[in-house]
């Protein structure tokens, strides 16, 4: 979490916007993503993966498309709640949520499905 917690400064020190922004929400996703993939993946998978980069080559697709879908859930829950407290109306930042997580999904899917499984074959 500590790795979190750098990268995610060191993201806002370079982008405009409010610092901790990116920290909190990445602190947020290192706390719960073991817990995510030890409900979606088996127990082996979870083990042996602890200290790797999780991706299709190494789990099925499905799993590894719910597995972001939850990382990305949480990603974005904390980011666009503390961007958006108190300034936006319920249905932008629902919508926000909604395409944001869609959206990264997508792109990180076919982005691995294009490149990181080329080399395996």
């Amino acid at each position: 979490m500590l790795i979190a917690l750098l990268y995610g400064l060191c993201i806002d020190l370079f982008a405009d916007g409010v610092i901790g922004l990116n920290a909190a929400a990445l602190v947020a996703l290192a706390y719960t993503r073991m817990f995510f993939a030890k409900i979606i993946l088996s127990k082996a998978n979870v083990e042996s993966m602890e200290n790797q980069t999780i991706t299709s080559k190494n789990i099925e697709v499905p799993k590894y498309a719910l597995l972001l879908l939850f990382e990305y859930s949480t990603f974005f829950i904390v980011y666009i709640l503390l961007d958006s407290y108190n300034n936006s109306p319920i249905t932008f930042v629902a919508l926000r949520f909604i395409i944001s997580v869609l959206a990264n999904t997508i792109i990180t899917i076919l982005i691995d499905l294009a490149l990181i499984n080329k080399y395996i074959r």
